[in-house]
């Protein structure tokens, strides 16, 4: 089974776009997997969310992203067949 694994941090302000339904993490990851040629990019989309800032969103819109703000995270993909 083939693994790209990719660490990092979140950083602690997202870039807002279409009017607050798109919500898209800064992330600084490295591929500690050795495959440079490859990057991420999280984000989430919700189309019932409107503002321009975070202060601006609901407590329920764009939850999981936000849950993630300021965190040392890992992501693997993995190739399943």
């Amino acid at each position: 089974m083939n693994q790209i694994i990719f660490e990092g941090k979140i950083g602690d302000i997202p870039e807002i776009e279409d009017g607050g339904r798109a919500f898209i993490l800064d992330c600084d990851f490295f591929n500690v997997s050795g495959h440079d040629d490859i990057f991420i990019k999280v984000q989430s989309f919700n189309d019932k969310a409107r503002g321009r800032h975070l202060k601006d969103l609901g407590n329920q819109e764009h939850c999981a992203a936000k849950s993630l703000l300021g965190k040392k995270v890992r992501i693997t993909i993995e190739e399943i067949e």
